[in-house]
């Protein structure tokens, strides 16, 4: 049996020696640091996830025993938090030009929320948060990562974009609506790369207790398929209290014991996950570095034109795909969005006439709110289809780029990393922005008081007349803002794409740029140093055990 200590240090050293190696791209040399860290002792990421309004930061607040994040009943938290132990309070803030700043616990909503900085403009990558709380002196790290689900894509993105860092998962859900389709495919997407997984079903204080023993059979029944196991812990916790058994004993005690216990072979997971993924990309640029580096000064031109033609086919192959998106996209918008508004402009007005002058606005409020929810749902099941064969053939191209570039070289490189987009299809929500029941002109605008059967005709006639209108104006906003919804979350897939494919593109034209750099100087390059060699190779043999 191998010593699980000089395991850990093996996988730790090559892990430190991928990420550093110029001829990866920058967020993957990022990841292997991260674990390394996590190998050495730096903490284990429990991030907690799921949609907004699921009571993720109070939960975390009941876990540290203080009010230390900022809650609300909107979507507040704009960007990752992570709070670690630390004797004294403290708060670094990070941000996405690499830069750090200080700041105190008062300060943090300035930084997290979505209301004080609003579409992240302040460029915040992360809140570094020190805090004295028992269940984090194992060296737990909880991650408060921002909604999935919310009116503001780049909250949903943010989340996303945090999955491949999470060690152990806590999925919250509300027993108010456990485990929706969305929530579902959040966790099959954290399952691919978590070691760990946990479901809290938050908001069980509203039910007894045999309501509660139903709920959390039926959601350890959901979440078996998505993360590919029957052995899921489900929770069933009240983060607000609310009298009774909170569950926060059971779920700290299971952070405490099993999960801190663990933290070495956790760490350890992730750090040979991240290993496999980046040991194909280095092995791609590798072999490629030295290929083009071997051709000859006359085949070299040749190999570098091709390469250059199917970097340029790949770029225009991956701005056509995205064309068809956004046509598939629109198209869907015509069957869902353009149907629905008219039936809106239909139904609306005898609910409209037949309601007492008071719940005018009311049933102007409902209706929308119906309608919204109507066609969010319709959406996004119209788009997943395109939206999948989107995703696939991203990857496709790729790995035909990938091919392509081998055989101007006249090498087989490895193809066996993931640069398809995380497309988020459940970030498509309608979000109107007017408060739906005063955009209704209703009875407010009719004074007349003429008597009679006159007036009353004259009353009818008015009262028909404002439904129809007021019901074309709703019909009208809705249809703007869903159509505005579906082409900001197409256009935010199609930079994803983009981003994807380049990562590529740009890795494997660095080991060209690097080979015929060494050759026009006569030295040798990354390729053929044993020494890097020896060390990738260090990281395959522990990953085999060795």
């Amino acid at each position: 049996m191998r010593d699980t200590h000089t395991a850990g240090a093996s996988l730790e050293a090559g892990l430190r020696t991928l990420a550093s190696l110029e001829l990866l791209p920058i967020a993957q040399r990022q990841l292997a640091e991260e674990a390394a860290d996590k190998l050495a002792g730096s903490g284990l990421y429990v991030a907690v996830i799921g949609e907004f309004n699921r009571g993720k930061t109070t939960l975390i607040n009941a876990l540290l025993g203080a009010e230390l994040l900022p809650t609300g009943v909107l979507p507040v938290t704009a960007v990752p938090a992570l709070v670690r132990f630390g004797m004294r309070p403290r708060v670094v803030v990070r941000l996405l030009d690499g830069s750090e700043e200080a700041s105190d616990i008062a300060g943090l909503h300035g930084y997290l929320t979505e209301q004080e900085n609003p579409g992240n403009r302040k460029g915040v990558r992360e809140a570094i948060i020190e805090f004295p709380a028992a269940v984090l002196e194992s060296g737990l790290i909880f991650v408060d990562t921002p909604g999935t689900g919310s009116v503001h894509l780049h909250n949903t993105q943010a989340a996303i974009d945090f999955l491949p860092r999470v060690d152990v998962a806590l999925l919250v859900l509300s027993v108010d609506a456990p485990l929706s389709d969305s929530e579902a495919r959040l966790l099959g997407d954290v399952a691919r790369t978590a070691a760990r997984i946990a479901v809290c079903l938050n908001k069980v204080d509203r039910l007894t207790p045999s309501e509660t023993r139903e709920a959390v059979e039926f959601v350890r029944a959901r979440v078996a398929e998505p993360c590919s196991t029957s052995d899921v812990t489900v929770f069933a916790v009240s983060a607000r209290g609310g009298g009774g058994d909170t569950g926060l004993g059971a779920l700290t005690a299971w952070l405490k014991t099993d999960v801190a216990a663990a933290q070495t072979n956790l760490s350890e997971e992730r750090g040979v996950r991240v290993a496999t993924t980046l040991l194909s990309l280095v092995d791609a640029t590798l072999q490629l570095e030295a290929a083009a580096a071997a051709k000859p000064a006359r085949d070299a031109v040749a190999a570098r034109t091709a390469f250059a033609a199917a970097q340029a086919t790949l770029a225009v192959a991956v701005d056509e795909e995205s064309a068809l998106l956004l046509a598939a996209c629109r198209r869907a918008t015509d069957t869902v969005i353009e149907p629905r508004a008219h039936e809106l402009r239909e139904a609306l007005p005898p609910r409209l006439i037949a309601a007492t002058d008071a719940a005018w606005s009311d049933q102007t409020a409902a209706a929308a709110g119906s309608w919204r929810r109507e066609v969010g749902e319709a959406l996004i099941a119209a788009m997943r289809g395109p939206v999948d064969r989107h995703t696939a053939r991203v990857q496709q191209l790729a790995t035909r780029f990938v091919a392509e570039v081998g055989q101007a070289y006249g090498v087989i490189l490895p193809t066996g990393f993931d640069v398809s987009p995380r497309v988020n299809v459940d970030a498509v929500r309608v979000d109107l922005a007017d408060d739906p029941g005063a955009l209704a002109m209703g009875l407010r605008q009719v004074r007349a008081r003429v008597p009679g059967g006159v007036g009353r005709r004259w009353r009818e006639r008015a009262r028909k007349q404002r439904a129809v209108e007021d019901s074309d104006r709703l019909a009208g906003r809705l249809r703007y803002a869903a159509l505005q919804s579906v082409d900001r979350t197409a256009r935010a897939w199609i930079r994803e794409a983009e981003r994807s494919s380049r990562g590529l593109s740009e890795a494997l034209a660095g080991a060209v740029a690097r080979a015929e750099l060494a050759a026009e100087r006569h030295e040798a390059t990354i390729a053929d140093s044993s020494d890097v060699r020896a060390r990738v190779e260090s990281v395959r043999h522990s990953l085999r055990g060795g």
